[in-house]
C-alpha cells in the first residue's frame, strides 16, 4: 500500500492502518478505490486442483493413484494395467500431483524421492495419451 501511495500522492491507502495489515484488508482498501483494480481472475491453489482431479476418479482409480504416488513399483504397475490408457493418464496425473503435494516443491529432495518422481513421469510419458 505505501508503494502505491508513492506512485500516486492522491491515494491515502494506509491512513486507517497500524504498521501492519492482513492481505484481505489490503484487498478491501484497493477495491474501494475507483479504477485502481480493473479486473480479477480466479486461480485455484495446487490443493484445489489436486482435489478436483481426485474427485474425477473412481475408488479403484484413487487407490491406484495413491499406490503410484507412494512407490510406483510392480504392484502399482499391475493396478494401473487394469485401466484403459486414458484412465491410466488421469491416474498418473493425479498420482504426480499427490506426490508433489506430499513432497513439496523444494529442489532439496532426497535421491530416492527423485527416483520415484522420475518413475511416475516416465510411466506417464510411455502412455502416449
Amino acid at each position: 500500500l505505501p508503494l502505491l501511495e508513492i506512485s500516486d500522492s492522491s491515494l491515502h491507502l494506509t491512513d486507517g492502518f497500524w504498521p501492519w495489515v492482513i492481505p484481505i484488508d489490503t484487498i478491501a482498501v484497493l477495491r474501494e478505490q475507483h479504477g485502481l483494480i480493473t479486473g480479477t481472475s480466479f486461480r485455484p491453489s495446487h490443493l484445489s486442483k489436486r482435489l478436483h482431479k481426485r474427485a474425477q476418479l473412481s475408488e479403484d482409480e484413487v487407490a491406484a493413484a495413491e499406490a503410484s504416488s507412494l512407490r510406483m513399483d510392480e504392484q502399482a504397475e499391475v493396478m494401473l494395467d487394469r485401466f484403459s490408457l486414458p484412465q491410466q493418464g488421469q491416474i498418473l496425473d493425479a498420482a504426480y500431483d499427490y506426490y508433489r503435494y506430499r513432497e513439496g516443491f523444494s529442489m532439496d529432495r532426497f535421491a530416492e524421492n527423485k527416483k520415484l518422481e522420475r518413475r511416475i513421469l516416465l510411466r506417464r510419458r510411455q502412455l502416449g495419451v
